[in-house]
């Protein structure tokens, strides 16, 4: 007798143990599967994870769901609520202005029309179905959850008898299948497909979006197999999809065809042409440096990530190594911004970090977000929550504006307040016509991305739950049986005090892993008001383990002063100049707080006192450094803002660096 994925998992673990169905399929499946009857042990909601790490050997952490940490703070929430209540819809509403939904009505035969746009445009909407999947699980919406269900009917009847699924190359256009993988992105649609498929999966129970996921994937294998010898992706994103969806299947030809495509690349087998654009100048294991256009490199080693995490590779993760350490230390910018140059949207050569033209997509930084979420669950290593905190502060929230409708395709850290190098004005170059009317990649990414966002807050392990960012928020987990509620409470980003109130309905002995920000001086911890004198430093986890009785406090203090960030000295825009950041949060200074005053001859002297205010009244709520600079030989009043929260006023010019004086 056998019985299939779904039949197995209807019936539960313990009811297929007890008829002795486990040999029937796949030791790793039968775990899986186990782990899912049981996975309110050891802590976390297995089924709405982001990327499921339970049973990946290599893998140090394992994730929450999003739905699993309330957040309560007044930093993020709000920004949720947005993404909800603004982003999304609106969205949806320019798939349809813009006739990226008709042409799933096209593929699926219930419209008359040309398909419109790019070949890509697919994308869009499988990353806004995904963020529409996790944001359903924060916040029931009866109209979200019927635009998505139309549109999973419109993907279930587009897909052909063989599994082939892109709006793109269907009818008249079916001749052009598979002829052009460097720049017709099939495989790359297909990831956000198979990613869309795995959210709606783990949110709602649902199978018919996974059912076409698992077609088209099997659709892939039979097409560039290991038999077929032959094809890679010009722009990795099917990599950790194919990664994902083992995971969610149990079935390791999926794993295998993502190894596969990532061992092909710097080989003929690729079909790439050994482009250093595309990633595909050598092999893999010598790609030591960030090459190329960003955003694929970066999705490429989230995807490598994926693979190692399953297979233990440490060929992998020495690669990967040498590359985060070329990019945080030569290759980011401040912000965390990724890809310096408009030519190729790449990474320049090390320390080529331009401010007025610097390129920095917000699709880079999300996808660096993304990788070092990936590195961090590997290791538990300090230092990827530590760019991940970067990243998110700056160079990603700057990518959409404030009332959650504009989205800024670049983020430079220097604008002259008219053009930008991709034609557009400040102000205008923010609205969402300039995006859903040609390449519209990175509003939904920052949809799914926020709406993601709760579950990238902690991990655990058996006997640990690990803090890798803060906010106000609810979080409750299971150690030992027992229940555990952690209550966390604070004004972060704009003030370091956490604290933590921990309520476990009996003693319950665990680790609490809070990560100490590399930025902070002197940091403070204490348990029940008591001094913590155990060992901890800067970009690191310090580990609070005790037997936890209901009613424990820990409270962290991190001192939040005014730093002044140096560039390195061969970075040539930096030179003379001073970058302002407070806590996690980069500055900037922008022309509307200097009426009358041009922002480029602003000097500000190594003496100069910043004082620091919250104003809720300015930008949503923003924490503003206040002094007094140099200005036109004069002195002038000074004031700086988050670098995520610029262009959200009347049209001006804005810097990052400032010269000093």
């Amino acid at each position: 007798m056998k019985m299939t994925r779904r039949e197995v998992l209807k019936m539960g673990i313990g009811g297929a143990a007890a008829l002795g169905f486990s040999g029937m399929f796949s030791d790793r499946l039968f775990a899986q599967l186990s782990q899912k009857a049981a996975s309110s042990a050891g802590g976390t909601n297995m089924g709405k994870v982001v990327t499921n790490t339970a049973k990946s050997p290599s893998a140090r952490l394992r994730s929450f769901g999003a739905d699993d940490f309330d957040l309560t703070g007044a930093f993020w929430r709000p920004k949720i609520a947005v993404n909800h209540d603004v982003s999304i819809p609106h969205q949806f509403d320019e798939c349809e202005r813009t006739g990226r939904i008709d042409n799933f009505r096209r593929a699926a035969g219930e419209k008359d029309c040309l398909h419109l746009g790019a070949v890509f445009n697919d994308s869009d909407v499988y990353k806004l179905a995904e963020g529409a999947a996790y944001d359903l699980a924060l916040r029931p919406d009866e109209k979200l959850q019927k635009q998505l269900d139309e549109f999973i009917r419109l993907c279930a009847k587009a897909q052909q008898t063989d599994g082939y699924l892109n709006t793109a190359f269907m009818g008249a256009e079916a001749a052009k299948r598979w002829t052009n993988l460097r720049d017709w992105h099939e495989l790359y649609c297909g990831g956000h497909m198979v990613q869309a498929a795995i959210a709606h999966h783990r949110t709602t129970g649902s199978e018919k979006f996974l059912d076409v996921a698992e077609k088209w994937a099997d659709c892939v294998r039979k097409k560039f197999g290991r038999e077929a010898h032959r094809g890679a992706c010009g722009h990795p994103e099917i990599e950790m999809a194919l990664v994902e969806l083992y995971r969610e299947t149990g079935n390791r030809d999926y794993l295998d065809q993502a190894s596969l495509f990532i061992e092909r690349r710097g080989r003929a087998a690729s079909t790439l042409g050994f482009l250093p654009v595309l990633q595909d100048q050598t092999p893999i294991r010598k790609q030591t440096k960030m090459t190329g256009h960003a955003v694929r490199q970066l999705y490429l080693l989230s995807g490598i990530a994926d693979v190692y995490a399953e297979t233990s590779d440490d060929t992998l993760l020495k690669t990967m190594d040498k590359q985060w350490h070329n990019f945080t230390e030569r290759r980011m910018y401040v912000t965390g911004g990724a890809g310096s140059r408009y030519d190729g949207e790449s990474f320049g050569e090390d320390y080529e970090l331009p401010n007025k033209t610097a390129y920095c997509e917000t699709c880079a930084g999300i996808a660096s977000f993304m990788w070092n979420w990936r590195m961090l669950n590997i290791t538990g290593d300090a230092r990827f929550a530590d760019t991940m905190e970067t990243v998110l502060y700056n160079g990603v929230l700057s990518g959409m504006s404030l009332d959650g409708r504009d989205y800024y395709y670049t983020n430079p850290l220097e604008h002259d307040g008219g053009k930008d190098l991709a034609g557009g004005h400040l102000g205008s170059n923010r609205r969402t016509s300039k995006h859903w009317d040609g390449c519209a990649c990175c509003p939904p990414n920052m949809a799914r991305t926020l709406a993601e966002l709760p579950a990238y807050f902690h991990g655990a392990t058996g006997d640990s739950i690990y803090v890798h960012h803060y906010a106000g928020g609810v979080i409750e987990t299971v150690f030992n049986r027992a229940n555990v509620r952690i209550t966390q409470t604070t004004d972060y980003p704009w003030e370091g005090t956490v604290r933590f109130l921990i309520e476990p309905d009996m003693p319950a002995s665990f680790s609490l892993f809070c990560r100490i920000p590399g930025w902070v001086e002197n940091p403070g911890i204490r348990i029940n008001g008591n001094p913590f004198t155990g060992a901890y430093k800067p970009g690191e986890y310090v580990e609070l383990h005790r037997i936890w009785n209901f009613g424990d406090k820990v409270e962290l203090s991190f001192p939040m002063s005014v730093r002044r960030a140096v560039a390195h000295p061969n970075v040539k825009d930096g030179v003379g100049k001073v970058a302002l950041a407070r806590g996690p949060v980069v500055y900037c200074i922008e022309g509307a707080d200097f009426p009358g005053a041009d922002i480029f001859g602003v000097k500000l002297p190594e003496s100069a006192a910043l004082d620091y205010s919250f104003e809720k009244n300015l930008l949503g709520g923003v924490g503003v450094l206040r002094g007094e600079a140099l200005s036109g030989g004069g002195k002038c009043a000074f004031t700086a803002i988050p670098y995520y929260s610029w262009a959200n006023r009347a049209p001006g010019a804005m810097r990052v660096w400032i010269p000093t004086a």
